[in-house]
């Protein structure tokens, strides 16, 4: 019962935030919710380091194999990265085999 009583008076307070929230003339989701513009700026910054992981990564491919970029960032696992990351946005990270680029599909990119 005392876990109950826990997210009873969970909801109260996020409802309450909810209705001052939406009394504000035009209100903006991240005035209500601050925690989702806090989340989003947190993926972005997570992206933005996993590309430069991977951009690190092909740079230590092509001093070990002649200048040469890597067919696909899979070639980089397990010895330069441990694994291919994925954006926290979501979807595959763009990879130009010719140029050896990688970039965002969310657009987050350096």
């Amino acid at each position: 019962m005392r876990g109950l009583t826990l997210v009873i008076c969970m909801m109260v307070v996020l409802a309450f935030i909810f209705v001052v929230g939406c009394s504000k003339q035009q209100a903006d989701p991240d005035d209500i919710f601050p925690i989702l513009k806090a989340t989003d700026q947190a993926n972005v910054m997570k992206c933005l380091a996993n590309q430069h992981t991977l951009r690190s990564a092909i740079t230590m491919y092509r001093i070990a194999h002649n200048g040469a970029n890597p067919s696909s960032l899979y070639d980089l696992v397990p010895r330069y990265i441990r694994a291919v990351p994925e954006c926290p946005s979501g979807g595959a990270y763009d990879y130009d085999e010719t140029t050896g680029a990688v970039s965002c599909p969310s657009g987050h990119n350096q």
